[in-house]
C-alpha cells in the first residue's frame, strides 16, 4: 500500500465487531486480515484490550533480549496503561491488526498517533523529565511553511512470530496516511484557505533496535542521547533518538 493512499473501507466487518473503522489488511502467513481503527474511547472499552497488551510486551521483550538491552523490563505494566500512555487528545487514533476470525480473532500488530504540543515549559522550567520525552521540535531545517502541524507516532508493535514480513511497514504507512486525511480535514475548517501548513511526524525509539527501520521509510534524526549501563536497568546501555518525517 501507498504511503500516501488510504485504504478502502470493508465492504463487510467481521461479525463479532470492535467498534471502530474496518479496514482489508495485509496477507500475513498466506492468510488474511483486518485493520480496525479506534479512538481512545473505543480503545479503552475494547475487547481485545488485553491481548493488545500482551502483544505490545511481547514484542518490546523478544526487540530488547536481542541485544539485553532492556529484556527483562514490560512496556506495559497492566494493559488499561494503554490507553493513558496514548492519550486522549482530539484527532488521537489507534490501529489494531487482528486475524480474520470471527469469533475470538488474534491482535497481530497495532500503531498509535496523536497531534503532538512539544513541551517547552518542562525544558525551560529543567523539570525532572525521562530521557524519552522530546523537550524540542524538528530542527534539522528551516520550515518552508508559516504553520507547522506535529503529530507523534506511538506503540508501533507487531507479534514477534509473524515480524519481517511487512505488517509493521503497513502499519506505518496506514498510520501516515491517517494522519494526512485527518490534518487535511482540520485545516479545511481552521486554517485559512491559501496558508502553507507544513506536516511533520515525530517519534521517539531505541536507536540500536529500530532507528534503522524508520531511516528506510523516510525518517530523519533529529537529535539522540546515550543512557549509560544502569538506565532503566539496561546492562549494555543505549541511545534514545528522535526521528521526524514531513509528510506533505
Amino acid at each position: 500500500m501507498a504511503a500516501d493512499t488510504a485504504p478502502e473501507p470493508l465492504t463487510q466487518a467481521p461479525k463479532q465487531k470492535l467498534n471502530g473503522q474496518h479496514l482489508p489488511g495485509p496477507t500475513v502467513n498466506g492468510q488474511p486480515t483486518v485493520a480496525t481503527l479506534l479512538n481512545p474511547d473505543e480503545l479503552a472499552s475494547s475487547p481485545l484490550l488485553d491481548s493488545l497488551g500482551t502483544m505490545i510486551n511481547a514484542a518490546f521483550t523478544a526487540g530488547h533480549s536481542t541485544k539485553n538491552i532492556l529484556g527483562g523490563t514490560k512496556r506495559l505494566n497492566q494493559p488499561s496503561d494503554l490507553p493513558v500512555q496514548i492519550g486522549s487528545s482530539p484527532g488521537t487514533f489507534t490501529v489494531l491488526v487482528t486475524d480474520a476470525h470471527e469469533s475470538n480473532p488474534r491482535v497481530l500488530g497495532t500503531v498509535s498517533a496523536k497531534p503532538y504540543s512539544v513541551p517547552l515549559d518542562i525544558a525551560r522550567n529543567g523539570t525532572k523529565k525521562s530521557a524519552f520525552l522530546r523537550l524540542v521540535a524538528p530542527t534539522r531545517r528551516a520550515p518552508r511553511a508559516p504553520v507547522v502541524e506535529l503529530w507523534e507516532l506511538k506503540f508501533l508493535a507487531v507479534d514477534p512470530s509473524l515480524q519481517r514480513q511487512g505488517l509493521a511497514v503497513f502499519l506505518l504507512d496506514l498510520a501516515e496516511a491517517e494522519v494526512r486525511r485527518r490534518s487535511e480535514a482540520k485545516r479545511s475548517v481552521d486554517v485559512e484557505p491559501g496558508t502553507d501548513v507544513e506536516l511533520v511526524m515525530v517519534l521517539t525509539t531505541i536507536d540500536e533496535l529500530v532507528g534503522p527501520f524508520y531511516m528506510r521509510r523516510g525518517y530523519e534524526l533529529d537529535y539522540k542521547s546515550f543512557q549509560d549501563i544502569g538506565y532503566m536497568g539496561t546492562e549494555v546501555g543505549f541511545t534514545i533518538a528522535h526521528y521526524s518525517k514531513l509528510l506533505n
